[in-house]
């Protein structure tokens, strides 16, 4: 009986175990279904704080960027300001800037390519073929210069130069070029000076976006064989290929643009 009793306790006490750890197997299932159930909020929760992180370094770039592009409007207005009042300040003793206008390049080009009387009828061909008479093209598109006033070495005493822009090339130059001179003008102290003329001269194509990149200075050379005083002749220094003429374009990488609003400047300085 008591060996009986002993089996029955015994029985039951298994069923309880069993019970407790089915009990124990559905808590722990409980557990992970919530656990899995947070993770899956944990990582909704995530992803929103990356995304509104995203979205405000985005929204921060975009801001830095049109602050920055604002900045650059106005740093190329306050620059292309004072190009302008160097300019027209009425300035003409070295170091001088000088600005050249109306220099449309590409309009001119349209102009004179365009023109019905730079072509002419080709008897030898099909009726109504006509070709570009190419020497006359040239011939006025040389013609298309810029010249400044007159500029002076010294305060009242050097001598007397002006600086030419011809559009569209001269020599080496001639179509893909701006090639640039400078020349002689009869001064009013010229019987005070030594001749001929020897020394060199600095110019340079003035970036307009800002003072920076501008470009190279070019030397033009005055070795004395030029006559005495004799304006009559040739008496100018040629830099045929001063800029090509794709260069005077905005470069966007470098920040610089010399041709602007159909206008280029030039610093002349150092005469030595």
């Amino acid at each position: 009986l008591v060996q009986t009793q002993l089996k029955t306790a015994i029985a039951e006490k298994g069923r309880e175990l069993d019970e407790v750890r089915k009990n124990s197997r559905k808590v722990q299932s409980q557990m992970k279904a919530a656990e899995t159930e947070k993770g899956k909020e944990m990582d909704k929760v995530r992803k929103m704080i990356q995304q509104l992180k995203d979205g405000t370094e985005r929204s921060l770039q975009e801001a830095n960027t049109q602050l920055q592009l604002q900045l650059q409007a106005v740093v190329s207005s306050n620059w292309s300001m004072h190009l302008n009042h160097l300019a027209n300040s009425g300035n003409h003793i070295i170091p001088v800037v000088i600005k050249c206008v109306d220099f449309d390049l590409h309009k001119i080009r349209n102009d004179i390519w365009n023109s019905p009387e730079f072509y002419t009828r080709d008897e030898s061909g099909p009726s109504g073929v006509h070709t570009m008479d190419r020497a006359r093209t040239l011939q006025v598109y040389a013609k298309r210069k810029a010249a400044s006033q007159g500029i002076y070495t010294r305060d009242g005493a050097g001598y007397k130069m002006h600086l030419e822009a011809n559009i569209g090339g001269k020599g080496a130059g001639e179509g893909s070029h701006v090639s640039v001179a400078v020349s002689l003008m009869k001064g009013e102290n010229d019987r005070n000076l030594t001749w001929p003329v020897k020394g060199t001269l600095m110019v340079q194509l003035l970036n307009q976006i800002s003072d920076s990149n501008h470009s190279e200075p070019v030397k033009f050379v005055f070795d004395g064989d030029m006559g005495l005083m004799n304006f009559m002749t040739d008496n100018d220094v040629w830099c045929e290929e001063f800029i090509p003429h794709h260069k005077l374009a905005c470069d966007a990488d470098k920040k610089c643009q010399y041709l602007k609003d159909d206008c280029i400047f030039f610093r002349v300085c150092n005469f030595q």
